[in-house]
């Protein structure tokens, strides 16, 4: 830092130098400011003004300059200052007071005021670091504004180092008039420099007119200009940037120094110093334009340093105030444009302004005579033309002659308006006829969309060239001019190209604008006489189609004939008519020529191919080339054949707008077909639809009534079925005779979710299939029909064999009740590909409505038949089960078994943790251990307890079950019985076939598990309640016997000898338990005998007999009153002294009338009493005692029947003689 700067060093006046009068000062001011340079003379000001004011001893001058205030002069200080730039505001804060620096007027700062601004303005910063520490000895500050034409234009800073007061009224009075004078003299500095300058703009305006007087085209001014600027202006760089009249676009057409590689580029619009200057009307400067955001350096240039340079551009304008262009100066050094020199420059533009537009006007004439002769020359060549294709080659070959066009083109408006399509070309175009540029794209759309000329100046490298046209084979410079007719409608666009880049001129674009003017009237005319000649040949079509259709009566029918028809009058190879299915997704091929001739049975799915393109746009499509259409399809039948081209696909349409259809014509020529030849057909296809609206009105009351006979026979048919095979049978006979099929199936669904086969025509083997994707299945979960034209080749078909055997058409129908529930699925097959259609799909649906009812109706029934016949087994089973002895129990289980379809069926009765077999019924034979007892464990493993029933398709998925699986048996069934404690049981159902029982079996097999689990539980509490009663009976028995003093055992002598006759009889176990209670209790009557009577050892009187026989009576009396002794007992009780002769008591009965049990009873008592010592008698051997029995039988007292069998099971038969 270098020290503070000393008052009285050079720079500064001695202190009496203040005496000197201040206009001696002043007058050596204007001195300096006549005969110095400027800078001489800002630093004359500023001393005059340090040694004038009291008080200063140092200062500084700023003076404006644009929008800033640059140091100028300097006196006192040590450091540099000179060239330091400050903001006004800066200046303004400073001076601390707007309104006096407005004004002029001096202000002295003190030390307090003045450093704190300093520090406020950041603009001061590198002020503050330049000028050093004085800053800090600065005691007092007068700023004195010099103020000229109402604008502050500098300021004087004079700073007293030493005196805080230094500075006071007298020397703010002299500053006031300091600055005053200096204001006067600068205006008199600046009027003379403005007399100069009006000199010297006279000169340049000679010098620039004298220039530009031999110029006769703009590029001509352009490069004198840019001579003339360069030696006027002492430039190193000049350019000259002229706007297009045609496109608005700045060129720049002439340049020097750094802008020569500019030379020919455009600047966008609104880029750039010289679009600034002609937005702003005014001129642009910049110290250097190498950091100046404003300025626009073209991509060429972007990749090269460019030097800093100072710059000036002016606009300059037409008469009229409409810009022409620009002139740009530039210089290696900042700082040495003057507003002199920008006047200057503004005075040529000028004069090039002037020049331009008398050279302009020349060129315009010029043009218009040359564009007077191409149109002469171009309406000759058309005068012959007689069709638009005529116009179009005639216009294509002028293009290339007279614009000397290496290649030209021209492209035409599609009739949907969303294409341009090359119609006609020259040279390497050729090679794209027929190429179309979709809606938007390229810049024939933006010549058309814009209404103006485009020009690319490098077609390779134009984004906004189509893709198609931005090869490498052809012309890189393009002009396209739009055509439109006399309404103002766009016709198409004109192209020329030269192999050049940048090479089409304003003029070239206008010959091309006479040209398209000339072929759009030529197309508008030719189009005229074509669309009467056109019109002509639709009344004669009208009347050819007409009286062809005349007679049609089915799709068939019309399809051939127009098709030959449309054919003939349009010259067409290829034709089709298509018409739409009955489910509408698909297009059926009803007649064609050409190549649609070689489709054989061919279906277009919808969204396939141009037809659905055009029903679904509604709007007729023309194709020029359908190999390269995206929206083409062309069926594997035809692809080794000879396709058409070009195309045109009619949508065909009712009265109301449905669609019916289309019709196709196709020629084998690109691009085949014109505008009128495409009306042409859409006016065939509204005849052709009128056609197939009437035939498709007749046909479908036909159909109706044909649906309506076929549903009333069927529903007939089906009346009197009884079954689900009647209604299976009837249906596939139905549908083979509607259908003309091959081969009918009907599948039903399974218990075990399969698909099996339950009627066909005509009759194969057994088929099941598993639920698999196949469409057999899809049919049932979705509830849709499927026509199916080639199974061959449709991936959808569930394949279980070779596919070639299987027919190729089917219909798959999924059979609903009324809930929508699949009932099952109908099978039609024909061999040929496509031979069922829509119309056989519609009518099966048809039958297949009807059989669902039918097969609703009949299950229902068929269901309400079987619960009837299960609650009638239930109820016989119930029945059955009424009885209490246990030979019910056995035939219950069979009777059940019997109605289960089972093999087997064991009852099985829980004893801890083993379920033992209690009874078993049924002829399949299983392993005793296996068939003998079950672990609880596994039957709970099996889940019966928790559910309690467990149902076993196949035992050989169940690891429990796998030894009855190896002996073959795998369908079970376990189910609860009885859960009652004592009575716990199930039954277990048994059978070898997989599969096991459907739902209404197993039903039927638990109503009746819980019945015998009920008989189960009855007969354990029936048998728990005899035994008691048996052993009460019993002792009863013995206690007689004892009173009586009879032989001991005597009571159960006789209980085992009856149940061994009565067993011999075949008695159920009941009676025989009645036959065994008689016995026991067969004397009970004695109770009521006295012992004397009863105990005498001797023979009793007849009386006392008497007495003795009231025993019988009395005992049942006794027994009555006993409700749980049955009537079988009681008659042992009171008839088993009744003989068969009659001379029995106490009833006499005789013979059979006297009960069995009684009979029974007397025979075994009275051998008995035979065998056994008595106090009366003595005991008698078996074979005494035989003999005796049967003389007793002899003699009429005892069953002679009995007696024989009774001694036969004694083995004492022999004893008996035979005769005997």
């Amino acid at each position: 830092m270098a020290p503070a700067p000393d008052p009285r060093s050079a720079g500064a006046r001695p202190a009496e130098s203040k005496a000197e009068p201040p206009y001696a000062t002043l007058l050596r001011t204007v001195e300096a400011l006549a005969t110095r340079s400027e800078a001489e003379a800002w630093q004359s000001i500023l001393e005059s003004a340090v040694a004038v004011v009291p008080g200063a001893e140092a200062g500084s001058l700023r003076l404006r300059q644009g929008e800033r205030y640059r140091f100028v002069a300097q006196v006192g200080f040590g450091e540099e200052v000179l060239g330091i730039e400050t903001s006004e505001e800066a200046a303004v804060r400073w001076y601390g007071d707007p309104e006096g620096w407005r004004r002029g007027e001096p202000r002295i700062l003190s030390r307090e005021q003045l450093h704190p601004t300093i520090e406020l303005d950041p603009n001061n910063q590198h002020l503050v670091e330049r000028i050093g520490k004085h800053m800090t000895q600065i005691q007092a500050n007068l700023s004195v504004p010099i103020v000229l034409r109402g604008e502050t234009v500098a300021e004087i800073n004079l700073d007293s180092l030493s005196d805080p007061a230094a500075f006071d009224a007298d020397s703010v009075h002299i500053a006031r008039d300091y600055a005053l004078q200096i204001t006067a003299l600068l205006v008199a500095r600046r009027d003379r420099e403005e007399l100069e300058a009006r000199a010297r703009e006279f000169e340049v305006i000679e010098a620039a007119t004298e220039a530009l007087r031999g110029a006769t085209s703009s590029r001509g001014i352009a490069e004198r200009l840019q001579v003339e600027i360069a030696r006027l202006m002492n430039s190193e760089h000049v350019v000259v940037g002229l706007l297009d009249p045609k496109d608005a676009a700045l060129r720049l057409e002439a340049a020097q120094g750094l802008f020569e590689a500019f030379l020919g580029a455009e600047v966008p619009r609104g880029r750039g110093l010289a679009w600034r200057a002609l937005e702003q009307r005014q001129p642009v400067h910049t110290p250097d334009a190498t950091q100046d955001p404003r300025a626009y350096l073209p991509p060429a240039r972007r990749r090269h340093k460019v030097p800093p340079h100072e710059q000036l551009v002016v606009p300059f304008f037409a008469s009229d105030g409409s810009p022409l262009g620009v002139l740009g100066s530039g210089r290696r050094h900042p700082g040495r444009y003057s507003p002199l020199d920008v006047r200057l420059l503004q005075v040529v533009a000028n004069v090039a302004a002037t020049a331009l537009e008398r050279v302009r006007e020349t060129e315009a004439l010029r043009q218009r005579l040359h564009e007077l002769e191409v149109l002469e020359q171009v309406s000759k060549a058309l005068n012959d033309a007689l069709a638009a294709r005529d116009v179009l080659e005639t216009v294509a070959g002028q293009i290339t002659k007279l614009m000397g066009s290496v290649s030209s083109g021209i492209f035409l408006l599609s009739p949907d308006g969303q294409e341009l399509r090359m119609a006609a070309a020259r040279g390497s175009f050729t090679a794209y006829l027929g190429v179309g540029v979709p809606k938007g794209q390229g810049l024939s759309w933006a010549a058309v969309t814009s209404g103006q000329p485009v020009l690319s100046a490098d077609a390779l490298n134009d984004p906004r060239v189509y893709t198609a046209f931005r090869q490498q084979d052809l012309p890189r410079s393009r002009a396209v001019v739009p055509m439109y007719d006399s309404q103002g409608r766009v016709l198409g666009t004109l192209v020329a190209s030269r192999n050049e880049p940048n090479a089409f001129s304003p003029k070239d674009v206008g010959v091309l604008q006479v040209i398209a003017n000339v072929t759009a009237s030529a197309l508008e005319r030719v189009r005229s006489s074509e669309g009467l000649q056109a019109r002509l040949r639709e009344l004669q079509t009208i009347a050819d189609i007409s009286q062809a259709l005349k007679d049609a009566a089915t799709r068939q029918e019309i399809g051939e004939r127009v098709v030959s028809e449309s054919a003939r009058l349009l010259q067409s190879e290829h034709a089709a008519l298509l018409t739409l299915t009955p489910s509408r997704q698909e297009l059926e091929v009803v007649a064609g020529v050409g190549w649609f001739s070689q489709v054989e049975a061919f279906w277009l799915p919808r969204g396939m191919g141009l037809a659905w393109h055009a029903l679904e746009s509604r709007q007729t499509v023309y194709s020029p080339d359908v190999a390269d259409d995206p929206h083409g399809f062309t069926p594997a039948q035809a692809r080794e054949g000879g396709l058409n081209r070009s195309q045109i696909t009619l949508p065909l349409l009712d009265s109301a707008g449905l669609p019916l259809g289309a019709l196709i014509c196709g020629r084998d020529a690109f691009d085949g077909y014109t505008p009128q030849e495409v009306q042409l057909v859409e006016l065939i296809g509204n005849l052709t639809a009128s056609a197939l609206e009437r035939v498709r009105t007749t046909e479908g009351l036909l159909e109706r009534v044909h649906e309506l006979e076929v549903i009333g026979s069927l529903t007939r048919a089906l009346s009197d079925a009884r079954s689900g095979q009647e209604v299976a049978q009837t249906l596939l006979a139905v549908a083979r005779d509607l259908s003309h099929a091959d081969w009918v199936a009907l599948y039903r669904v399974s218990a075990r979710d399969r698909l099996h086969l339950v009627a066909e025509l005509p009759p194969a083997a057994d088929f099941e299939a598993p639920h698999n994707p196949g469409l057999a299945w899809a049919a049932l979960e979705s509830g849709q029909p499927y026509l199916v034209r080639d199974a061959w080749s449709d991936p959808r078909i569930y394949r279980n064999g070779e596919s070639e055997r299987w027919p190729r058409s089917l219909v798959i129908l999924p059979l609903l009740d009324s809930a929508g529930t699949p009932v099952g699925v109908l099978h039609v097959a024909r061999q040929a590909a496509g031979a069922l259609g829509e119309q056989d799909l519609h009518l099966l649906s048809l039958v297949g409505n009807v059989a669902g009812s039918a097969f609703e109706r009949v299950q229902v029934s068929e269901s309400l038949q079987t619960q009837i016949q299960e609650k009638q087994a239930l109820l016989d089973l119930s029945h059955l089960i009424e009885e209490t002895y246990p030979q019910v129990l056995e035939r219950a289980i069979e009777r059940i078994r019997q109605l289960a379809g089972a093999e087997l069926v064991i009852l099985g009765r829980r004893r801890g943790e083993t379920v033992y077999a209690h009874s078993v019924a049924g002829e399949l034979e299983l392993p005793w251990p296996l068939a003998a007892e079950v672990s609880v464990a596994t039957l709970s493993e099996l889940g019966l307890f928790e559910r309690g029933h467990v149902h076993v398709p196949d035992s050989s998925h169940y690891p429990a079950l796998e030894p009855y699986a190896r002996l073959g048996v795998y369908s079970f069934y376990v189910t609860m019985a009885s859960r009652e404690s004592g009575a716990e049981c199930g039954l277990t159902f048994c059978r070898r076939a997989k599969g096991g029982w459907s739902e209404s079996e197993r039903r039927l097999m638990d109503g009746g598990a819980r019945l015998i689990g009920a008989l189960v539980a009855r007969l354990e509490r029936t048998q728990r309640l005899e035994d008691a009663y048996e052993r009460a009976l019993r002792a009863i028995g013995v206690a007689l016997e004892a009173r009586d003093r009879e032989t001991a055992g005597h009571t159960d002598r006789v209980a085992a000898m009856a149940t061994q006759l009565g067993q011999a009889l075949k008695l159920d176990p009941t009676a025989i338990r009645d036959l065994r209670w008689g016995a026991y209790l067969h004397d009970i009557g004695k109770l009521t005998i006295p012992d004397a009577i009863l105990l005498k050892p001797g023979r009793l009187s007849p009386d006392e007999f008497a007495l003795m026989k009231t025993h019988a009576p009395m005992g049942d009396d006794l027994v009555r009153n006993l409700p749980f002794v049955p009537p079988a007992a009681r008659q042992v009780v009171r008839h088993h002294h009744e003989r068969w002769d009659g001379r029995g008591y106490p009833d006499g009965l005789k013979g059979e009338t006297i009960p069995l049990p009684a009979r029974i009873f007397a025979v075994c008592d009275v051998f008995d009493a035979l065998t056994s010592e008595r106090p009366y008698k003595s005991a008698l051997g078996r074979e005494a005692a035989a003999l005796e029995l049967w003389q007793s039988a002899r003699t009429g007292h005892l069953d002679q029947d009995l007696v024989g069998l009774f001694l036969r099971l004694q083995q004492l038969d022999s004893v008996v003689e035979p005769t005997d």
